[in-house]
C-alpha cells in the first residue's frame, strides 16, 4: 500500500473508514473470545492501537522532505490527537541538544494497515 501522504482526500477518508471497520471487527472478535473464556493473547485486539505506527505527516515538503518524528501514538484523555514528545534532530541545535517537539497530529496520521 502506498504511504498515506500520497493519498487524495477521498482515499484518505476511505482508508480511515476501512481502518475503523477493521478495529471494530477486531474488538468484537476479542469480546466474543473473552465471553467464551478464551484469552485473546498478546496484542489484544481490543487495543485499537495495534494498527497505529509512526506518524506519517510531512512537516516540510522539502527539499529535503521532513516528516514528523513521532514514533508512538499517545492520545491525551481519549483525544484523537497525539501528544507524544520526540527529539527533532532536523531542527537547529543551539547548544542545548535537539529541539523537543510534540506531534499533535491526528490518530489517522498514525494509521497503518
Amino acid at each position: 500500500m502506498s504511504s498515506s501522504d500520497s493519498l487524495d482526500d477521498e482515499q484518505a477518508r476511505t482508508l480511515g473508514e476501512a481502518t475503523r471497520l477493521i478495529l471494530d471487527a477486531r474488538a468484537t472478535a476479542a469480546g466474543m473470545l473473552a465471553d467464551a473464556g478464551i484469552d485473546p493473547g498478546p496484542g489484544d485486539p481490543r487495543n485499537s492501537d495495534g494498527f497505529l505506527g509512526p506518524c506519517t505527516r510531512v512537516l516540510s515538503p522539502g527539499p529535503p522532505l521532513v516528516r514528523c518524528g513521532c514514533n508512538l501514538f499517545s492520545p491525551a484523555g481519549g483525544s484523537d490527537f497525539c501528544v507524544s514528545h520526540y527529539d527533532d534532530h532536523t531542527a537547529p541545535d543551539f547548544g542545548v541538544g535537539p529541539a523537543i517537539r510534540i506531534c499533535g497530529h491526528s490518530r489517522e496520521s498514525h494509521l497503518s494497515i
